[in-house]
C-alpha cells in the first residue's frame, strides 16, 4: 500500500498568487548623539532614544518593523512597514509626550543599567570599547551610563533635552527628492596608542586596527579587503586559528570613522598562546601589507562583497540607508557595488596599510611589562 503525502486535490499545475504589499521605508533621525552627553550625564541619549522608541512602538507606528542605531552624532530610528506613510510616522511623533511620568523614565533607567552592566561583562564589548579608545581617544564608558550617571540624568531637565531632540529631528523618506548634502562632523584625530583593560584569567584578548593607505581609502576596497580576511575561511582564522591551532577565533571588522578607512583585527587565546600568537598575527599582517594576494580569493570576496550589499540594497531598509548616504555626501551602496572589481585590482599588490599611521592596539588580561614589550615589539615594531 502506497501512502501519498501530498494534500488532497493537489496538482503540478495547481498555482496561487502570491500578493506583496507596498511598502515604505521611513526615517526619524536626531541630530544629537552620545558624544553631547557631558560625563556626568552619560546615557542620557541613550535614554532617550529608549522612551522614543517605546512611545513610538506603543503609539501610531505600532506594527512597524523598526530598529535604532545611536551614534556619536546622531540617534537614528527606521521603520518599515505596508502603508506607512511620511504623514503617519509624523502624526505618530507629535504624539510623543515630551514630558513623561517620572516612575516611566525611572522604569527605562533600571532597564538600561541591566544592559549595560552585561554589555561591561562582555570580554568582546570591553574589547571593541578599548579600541575605540587606543585608535580615536574616545572614553571607554558605555554610551549607556551606569546608576551613577543615569540618576543625575533622571534629577536633569531631562523633558527640556527630550523636546530639544524632537524639535531637532526629522523624517526621512526616500521617496521624496533628495536634500542637500549635510554638512559632516569634522573627523576625529587618530591616535593609535596602545589601551588596556585590565582581566584577570585564563584567557586574553588582542585588537589591532590599521588605517588603510591612501590607494585603498575607499568602501569598495575596504569591503573587499574585510571579505578576504573574515569569516570562517577568511584569512585570518584560516592562519591562526585552523593552520596552528593558537587562537579561538578572530574576526575582521571595516571601520569609516570619520571618512578613515580603517581595519580592526581581533583574536582570542589562552594567555600561555600569546607569546607564539603574536607573532603569528605580525606575520599575518606583514602578509596583507605587503605580500602579493592571490587572485582568485580576491575575487572570491569581491563576489561575497557584491553579494552582501546588494543583499542589504534589496532589504526592508535598503532604500533609507542608501538616502542617509547620500543625504551624507556618500555614494550609495550599487554605486559602491559597481567599483568592487576595480577595487580588487587595486588589492592586488601592498602596501595596503598607511606606512606613517601608527596602528591603535588594545589588550584584554593582564598587561605586565613582558607582555606590553611583546605586544608594542609584535605590533610597533
Amino acid at each position: 500500500m502506497t501512502t501519498s503525502l501530498r494534500p488532497r486535490g493537489w496538482s503540478p499545475l495547481t498555482a496561487r498568487p502570491l500578493h506583496v504589499p507596498e511598502a515604505a521605508a521611513l526615517g526619524w533621525d536626531i541630530p544629537v548623539g552620545y558624544a553631547a552627553d557631558p560625563p556626568e550625564l552619560t546615557g542620557r541619549a541613550a535614554l532617550a532614544a529608549r522612551y522614543f522608541a517605546a512611545e513610538l512602538a506603543a503609539g501610531g507606528t505600532a506594527g512597524w518593523m523598526r530598529r535604532h542605531v545611536l551614534r556619536e552624532q546622531e540617534s537614528r530610528f527606521s521603520f518599515w512597514a505596508p502603508g506607512a506613510s511620511a504623514a503617519a510616522l509624523e502624526r505618530a511623533v507629535g504624539e510623543i509626550d515630551p514630558r513623561p511620568p517620572a516612575d516611566r523614565l525611572r522604569e527605562l533607567a533600571g532597564v538600561q543599567v541591566h544592559q549595560a552592566r552585561s554589555q561591561q561583562a562582555s570580554p568582546h564589548a570591553v574589547m571593541f570599547r578599548a579600541i575605540e579608545e587606543a585608535a580615536w581617544g574616545r572614553t571607554g564608558n558605555s554610551a549607556g551610563g551606569d546608576e551613577q550617571t543615569l540618576a543625575a540624568v533622571l534629577a536633569s531637565d531631562l523633558p527640556g533635552y527630550l523636546e530639544r531632540c524632537r524639535s531637532a529631528a526629522r523624517i526621512l523618506d526616500p521617496a521624496e527628492p533628495d536634500r542637500p548634502v549635510r554638512e559632516a562632523a569634522p573627523p576625529p584625530a587618530w591616535r593609535g596608542e596602545l589601551v588596556s583593560v585590565h582581566r584577570p584569567g585564563l584567557q586574553c584578548r588582542v585588537a589591532v586596527q590599521y588605517v588603510l593607505g591612501p590607494q585603498l581609502s575607499d568602501p569598495a576596497s575596504l569591503a573587499v579587503l574585510t571579505q578576504y580576511l573574515d569569516g570562517p575561511d577568511g584569512l585570518v582564522q584560516r592562519r591562526l586559528r585552523a593552520e596552528t591551532g593558537l587562537v579561538y577565533g578572530g574576526v575582521a571588522l571595516p571601520r569609516t570613522d570619520g571618512g578613515t578607512y580603517s581595519l580592526v583585527l581581533a583574536v582570542s587565546m589562552l594567555v600561555d598562546r600569546l607569546a607564539p600568537a603574536l607573532a603569528q598575527l605580525r606575520e599575518l599582517v606583514d602578509e596583507i601589507d605587503a605580500h602579493p594576494l592571490a587572485d582568485a580569493a580576491v575575487e572570491e570576496a569581491a563576489l561575497r562583497a557584491r553579494h552582501a550589499m546588494l543583499g542589504e540594497v534589496d532589504g526592508p531598509y535598503g532604500s533609507l540607508e542608501d538616502h542617509r548616504r547620500v543625504l551624507a555626501g556618500q555614494a550609495p551602496l550599487r554605486e559602491v557595488a559597481g567599483d568592487l572589481p576595480a577595487a580588487a585590482r587595486r588589492l592586488r599588490h601592498g602596501p595596503r596599510f598607511a606606512a606613517d599611521v601608527r596602528p591603535a592596539v588594545c589588550f584584554v588580561g593582564v598587561l605586565d611589562e613582558d607582555t606590553r614589550t611583546r605586544l608594542e615589539a609584535a605590533l610597533w615594531g
